[in-house]
Order: structure tokens, then C-alpha cells, then sequence
């Protein structure tokens, strides 16, 4: 199947149309081969569940272009996918049904063995005194991935959370000043945790996405001294969850120290891209600072016993002239296509990740509800691997 899918593809860079959708103004959103084994940290508190570690055998070195692309071996690989609420219901044109039945696919459809969910705070907190929307945001997503048997999640917490802008502040908050913008953000995690404190759904905790970064490209700054907030707001967690479940805390794979943030965090999450528009107009190579397979083994290897997770690999373009959802497919198809993702797992692979999160399987879905399939198409083959 998968030789149609590439057939597919090639036939579809010349022929496909663009098609883009209308965001109401309600909806916020974005406008090597080595043996290794990555174990889980003697560190953390005591968790429940924990996660056991895997002795990872990695598959062959990525094809040629001469030989083509081949399905890499995930056997023993505990893969998964991030999946954001906001994200799908802006992919989906403000369409709530649409972005629900995203997260179906993707949990049951896939049979993923984990999940990242969000909880960003402006879709969570109306006001300073509101109740949190968690029955409008993050129980019915907890629900579905109990019912599609996933039995790892990971739920990312705080003011800075996965998909750009990641920072995403309430209305309310923007005018506070930083003390009472930290009381209300940590008032903020401190609820939710206390709110799933018993919850053993949720198997692990993300407290902020990519902390020790921040900028225009991340759609702002934090307004206070972020590592000591950092630890204040981990420590916050701790306390409030019954169950001690881990914390992991993320960083940029090709230009992140891993090091430091494995400092506040009983885990770390890498993350893997690959190509994006980084001027707005040309296209960036990530290879230029990832370096080999090998490189980012040894980099996992020296943070033991601390477990290191490749916790975001990319899967969906990052285009120049718009967003993934607007740009044409020729557009699109130039920092994601199939041959690139194959490419990135490879890589992930080879450097002996055992678990390992797809980023981007919402534009997937958006694609195959265009009827540009090959994206979609790839990912169920190589779930189906498993």
C-alpha cells in the first residue's frame, strides 16, 4: 500500500488545489543505529502508573534515494501523537464536531499508545474567579483516550503550551501587573492539577512547553525571571498532585542544552524538526544543527538516569508566505511530505528513541478531509507496523 501512497504523492504535487477556511473571530489559534536503552529516572517521585523501560533494537539506516523510501521498523517503539483542541477546532474553521472527532481518529483510529493533550490557559479560565472549563476542554479528551485504550498521557500545563502562539494568555491577565499575573498563573496550574489530582488518566505531567525559550517566534516573552518561576510552578505541581505523577519539561532538539532543563524536571522531552521557513521567505534545514543520529544518542545517554523522550517529531509543514492550513499544497509539500517523514522517523529511530510523538496529525486529518490523502495514508501504515 505504501508504494500507492508515494504514487500518490508525486502525482498529487502536480495536480492538487489549495483550499482554505474561514476562522471565526471566537476561535483563538495559530493565525545512529545504536543499542540504547532510555530508562525511566530512579529521580522522580513514585508515580502511578510508571512507565517500564524498553530494550530498543533499531531498524536499518534510511534508504538511498536510489532504493527509495522504506517503512522503518517501529516494533517495540511506544508511538504516539500530540493532539490540541484549539489547534483542531482552528484547522477546522471554529467547527468543535470536527475537531472532536480529530482526536477520535487519531487515539482510536491509530491505536496510538500515547497522547499529549493541552490545557491552555485562555481557553480554560474565563476569569480570575471562573471555574475552569475543563468539562468543555479537557474531560471529554481524557474520556476519549480511556475509551481508545491509551494508556500513556501526558497532559502540558501553564501559560506557554504547544502550537504557536504558544503563549496564551486570558484577556483578563494581560492587564496585571507581573506579580499578580504570577499569583494568577500559578493559582491557574495549582486548580487544574487539584482538579485531576486523583485522576490516573493522566500519566504524566508537562509543566510549560519549551520554558527556557522564548521571543517573537514564540508569540511573546515571559514578563519575570522564568527559571525561578519554573521551579516555583514544578514545585506547585508536586504538591497539589495526589497521585506524584512524573513532570516532564520540553526543549528544542537541534538548539536546546537538554541539560538544564533536565535540572527542574523528573523527565525531558526533545523535539525533532526538520525544515520550516525560518525568515519568512527561504527555507531552514535543521540538518545544519541536528547533527548525526549518533550525536543525539550520546546527548540522551548523558542525561541518565533522567528518561528522554522525543516528545514532538515533525509531521506537518511549516510553510513560508501562511500557515499550513492556507498555503498552497506545492507550498506545503516543500517542509512536509512523505519522503521527509520518513526521513525524520529514521533519524529519531536510529538515535534509539523508545517512545516517540508525532506533531502535526491534525493537518493530517485536515489534508484527508481535502482528499489529499498520502500524509494520512503513511501514518496509518506505519502505525499499523507496530
Amino acid at each position: 500500500m505504501f508504494g500507492k501512497t508515494l504514487a500518490k504523492f508525486f502525482v498529487l504535487m502536480a495536480t492538487a488545489q489549495a483550499a482554505c477556511s474561514v476562522v471565526p473571530s471566537s476561535v483563538t489559534g495559530s493565525p545512529a543505529p545504536l543499542s540504547t536503552t532510555f530508562v525511566v529516572p530512579t529521580t522522580s517521585p513514585t508515580a502511578t502508573p510508571e512507565l517500564e523501560p524498553i530494550q530498543f533494537i533499531p531498524g536499518e539506516d534510511p534508504p538511498t534515494p536510489a532504493q527509495g523510501p522504506l517503512l522503518p521498523n517501529v516494533k517495540g517503539i511506544r508511538l504516539g501523537s500530540s493532539y490540541s483542541f484549539s489547534h483542531a477546532t482552528w484547522l477546522c474553521g471554529g467547527d468543535f464536531d470536527c475537531a472532536r472527532r480529530m482526536l477520535e481518529d487519531i487515539a482510536c483510529g491509530l491505536h496510538v499508545d500515547s497522547l499529549r493533550l493541552m490545557a491552555p490557559w485562555d481557553w480554560l479560565q474565563d476569569d480570575s474567579s471562573a471555574s475552569l472549563k475543563t468539562d468543555f476542554n479537557t474531560d471529554w479528551q481524557l474520556a476519549t483516550a480511556k475509551r481508545c485504550g491509551v494508556a500513556n498521557v501526558t497532559m502540558a500545563i501553564g501559560v506557554k503550551t504547544p502550537h504557536s502562539p504558544e503563549f496564551k494568555i486570558p484577556g483578563w491577565a494581560k492587564t496585571l501587573s507581573v506579580e499578580r499575573f504570577k499569583e494568577a498563573l500559578i493559582n491557574y496550574s495549582r486548580r487544574f492539577v487539584e482538579h485531576y489530582a486523583n485522576d490516573g488518566r493522566i500519566t504524566v505531567w508537562q509543566v510549560e512547553n519549551e520554558p527556557l525559550r522564548s521571543g517573537s517566534s514564540f508569540g511573546g516573552e515571559y514578563p519575570f525571571d522564568v527559571k525561578d518561576f519554573y521551579r516555583q510552578e514544578v514545585q506547585i505541581v508536586r504538591t497539589a498532585d495526589t497521585l506524584k505523577r512524573p513532570i516532564i519539561g520540553t526543549d528544542s532538539g537541534d538548539v536546546g542544552s537538554w541539560g538544564e532543563i533536565a535540572t527542574f524536571v523528573d523527565r525531558v522531552g526533545a523535539t525533532y524538526y526538520r525544515k520550516s521557513c525560518g525568515d519568512g521567505k527561504s527555507y531552514f534545514d535543521h540538518m545544519e544543527r541536528n547533527g548525526s543520529p549518533e550525536l543525539w544518542a550520546e546527548r540522551a545517554e548523558a542525561l541518565k538516569p533522567k528518561f528522554v523522550s522525543l516528545i514532538e517529531l515533525q509531521w506537518e509543514p511549516w510553510p513560508c508566505g501562511g500557515s499550513s492550513k492556507d498555503a498552497t499544497p506545492e507550498e506545503n509539500e516543500k517542509s512536509m511530505n512523505p519522503q521527509l517523514a520518513l526521513d525524520n522517523l529514521n533519524f529519531v529511530i536510529r538515535a534509539g528513541f523508545a517512545d516517540i510523538d508525532l506533531w502535526g496529525l491534525e493537518w493530517c486529518l485536515l489534508e484527508k478531509k481535502r482528499s489529499r490523502l498520502q500524509m494520512w495514508e503513511l501514518t496509518q501504515e506505519i502505525f499499523a507496523q507496530r
